[in-house]
């Protein structure tokens, strides 16, 4: 999991980000079929720790403009791990 802090933004001061790792079924795409089952897959190490600094991961973001200022956040919703390099 990733655990995200951020300061009066969209999200919650803290929001846990589920990692879904795709190494678990074969041939993944990125259709809305495959979207639709996307909880279906497993949690990276059940969700128990972060991945490491060699990880291919897809982020799901979702961008927030506030008209007072300017303010441009980008909100992670979940991310996809593809694959490991090395291993």
């Amino acid at each position: 999991m990733i655990i995200v802090c951020l300061s009066g933004f969209s999200q919650d001061s803290v929001t846990i980000v589920p990692i879904y790792d795709a190494r678990a079924k074969p041939g993944f795409s990125f259709t809305d079929k495959e979207f639709s089952k996307l909880h279906t897959l497993p949690l990276y190490a059940d969700g128990s720790e972060d991945l490491g600094p060699n990880a291919m991961v897809a982020v799901n973001t979702y961008m927030n403009a506030r008209l007072k200022g300017p303010t441009l956040s980008a909100n992670v919703q979940f991310v996809i791990l593809l694959g490991n390099a090395g291993g």
